[in-house]
Parts: C-alpha cells; sequence; structure tokens
C-alpha cells in the first residue's frame, strides 16, 4: 500500500473520530496493513465511514479484508474473460441455435454493461429452462453456477457438480459457502 494512500485515509478516519487515532495506534495499523492494495483502505475506510458509530480497530480491518476479497473476487469474475469463454462454449454446445445465438447475445450484453446481472440471470435462467426441461443437479440445474446471497450482495460459485467442476475461476459452492451465503432465486435476487 502507498502510505501516502493510508495517511489520507486515517486522515479521513481521525476527521470523524477524533483522538481514537494516536500515532502508537497508525503505526500498528500500518504496520499491519502495508501489504494490502490500496483500493482496500479506501474501501474499508468508506464503510467504516458510512456504516459506524465508533472508530475501527486492526481487527474489524481485518474483519473488512474477507468481504473485501469476496467482493473483489466476484466482481473479478463477472470481468473475466474466461467466464465468458466458458459460457460461450456451453452456450455453442446447445442443440438448440436459437438458444445459443440469444445467450451470447445477452452475455455480450452484460460484458458490455447494457444489462445488470439481475437481469442476466433471470434471462439465462428463463432460455436454459425453456430448453431443458430435466436436469440432475437440484442446486445449479445443470449450470454450473450457483447465485448467492449475503448482506445485500450478490455472488457466483461454482457448483460442485460435473458441469460446476470445469468452472475454474470461481470459488466452490461446498458445505462452509451453504452456511454463511443463501442460495439465490434463480429468476431474482432478493
Amino acid at each position: 500500500m502507498d502510505s501516502n494512500i493510508f495517511k489520507t485515509q486515517i486522515a479521513r478516519l481521525e476527521r470523524e473520530w477524533k483522538y481514537a487515532f494516536g500515532d502508537e495506534k497508525k503505526k500498528l495499523i500500518w504496520e499491519a496493513l502495508a501489504e494490502f492494495e490500496d483500493e482496500f483502505m479506501v474501501d474499508a475506510c468508506n464503510e467504516f465511514l458510512s456504516n459506524r458509530r465508533s472508530p475501527p480497530v486492526l481487527n474489524d480491518f481485518y474483519s473488512y479484508k474477507d468481504d473485501f476479497n469476496r467482493r473483489k473476487a466476484f466482481s473479478r469474475s463477472l470481468k473475466d474473460t474466461d467466464f465468458q469463454t466458458y459460457l460461450r462454449n456451453r452456450v455453442n454446445s446447445a442443440t438448440n441455435p436459437e438458444f445459443a445465438r440469444l445467450c451470447c447475445e445477452l452475455v455480450d450484453q452484460r460484458m458490455g454493461g447494457k444489462i445488470t446481472l439481475k437481469q442476466l440471470f433471470e434471462a439465462t435462467y428463463e432460455l436454459e429452462r425453456s430448453v431443458k426441461k430435466n436436469h440432475t443437479c437440484n442446486k445449479c440445474d445443470d449450470s454450473g453456477i450457483i447465485f448467492a446471497s449475503k448482506d445485500k450482495y450478490e455472488y457466483t460459485f461454482s457448483c460442485d457438480c460435473s458441469t460446476g467442476k470445469r468452472i475454474s475461476n470461481l470459488p466452490v459452492w461446498d458445505m462452509a459457502s451453504s452456511k454463511i451465503y443463501k442460495i439465490a432465486s434463480r429468476r431474482v435476487f432478493e
């Protein structure tokens, strides 16, 4: 992390909570967070300033790091060309060429920012449901992808079924995930 960014963000926290960040505390926080990305510090300070009544301590930064990493991985998975290629290959293997064409158009629209994630999920689910009536995996309906939510954030996981195991750039849905996240409705995120 750039020391100037750290100083700027700590100054923002100090303006909100005067006397909460003495020199010794700032030094300890810097030593602990120096290897983190600049983006993390800005995001963490934004979160603390907007959602906390008391000043954050070092453990709050560590706790926030997990949430930050999950959101960053999710965001990366949506922009990753491997993910887009996987969807294209899966769709192109469909027997119905119209289905394949419509799904590819939806992926292109999402990657171009023309439709929301929710619209992509709804549309691809409906298209796949209309083509495939029987499925073997009840968690992902053979799509290989599980959409989950937690605290108003949306996350994407690969299913542990045979289709999902071919997806390498998403975290795998497992027992621990099922305890933390809620499988979102396949049609609409809450």
